[in-house]
């Protein structure tokens, strides 16, 4: 799936999961996505990032206490 579907479906997915959307709109670009989410006592860090040779995108998911 193409980088704008995953950060789509991850900017739907994760606030009906109650995680709330903290994600500056400068962290979007057209090769790459860093996108943030938090709910009380934990971070969520999800990275995108575009492989234009393989035609895929990779999803690195980093959740963490505060």
């Amino acid at each position: 799936v193409d980088l704008p579907q995953v950060v789509d479906f991850y900017q739907t997915t994760m606030p009906d999961q109650d995680w709330v959307d903290v994600t500056d709109s400068s962290s979007i670009t057209e090769d790459a996505a860093v996108l943030k989410f938090f709910k009380p006592e934990r971070v969520a860090t999800i990275t995108l990032t575009a492989n234009p040779i393989s035609q895929q995108t990779v999803v690195l998911i980093a959740i963490r206490s505060q």
